[in-house]
């Protein structure tokens, strides 16, 4: 199920392996099949964190000795012929690898246009979004969550009170805030 699913994988990471596969062929669902899928996604994404710093470009102007034209160029090619997002998502590799090799001589004049296809491409086209610590799976964050207040229950137990007080005052200041009960200790989002 997809609940299970976001156990493990962030949602972008399920979709991104979705569109790693036509829509007309079968995806294969496997924990190695999944993983490598992360694996690539991250590497897209990291290419485009490393052009955080580059000035915003509102489009591509035609000038075939960028080759990041030439990427954009493929990529709407590939999204026109029967939205072929596997042979998309290669485009976007084949541009994370000219963005490293870009960077690694100091070429920094057509990086704008790369940071616009990566916009363009993996965000407004193929609809992922970036993978952060506010994009934690909720079931993740329950289990954060239950692992500190056993640790405020031991050491409530302990007579530590002075850390159990700062283990919640800590929660409180993320806006967690924890509710003691005869049940138990349950928690919620301030």
């Amino acid at each position: 199920s997809l609940s299970q699913l976001f156990e493990n994988h962030h949602p972008s990471e399920i979709r991104f392996h979705l569109l790693r596969s036509h829509y007309r062929s079968v995806s294969e669902f496997s924990e190695e099949s999944l993983a490598s899928s992360s694996s690539g996604l991250k590497r897209l994404l990291d290419a485009h964190n490393l052009l955080s710093s580059t000035p915003d470009q509102k489009g591509i102007t035609p000038d075939t000795s960028n080759p990041f034209t030439t990427h954009l160029e493929s990529f709407q090619k590939a999204m026109k012929d029967d939205l072929n997002t596997p042979k998309a998502i290669a485009v976007l590799f084949d541009a994370a690898r000219d963005v490293n090799r870009a960077i690694k001589k100091g070429v920094s004049d057509s990086l704008p246009a790369a940071k616009f296809l990566f916009n363009y491409g993996l965000y407004e086209i193929l609809g992922l979004s970036p993978i952060n610590d506010q994009n934690i799976a909720p079931t993740r964050l329950d289990g954060l969550i239950t692992m500190l207040i056993g640790q405020r229950d031991l050491a409530r137990q302990q007579r530590n009170y002075a850390q159990a007080d700062k283990i919640r005052d800590n929660l409180h200041d993320l806006g967690i805030i924890l509710e003691d009960g005869p049940d138990g200790t349950n928690w919620k989002l301030d």
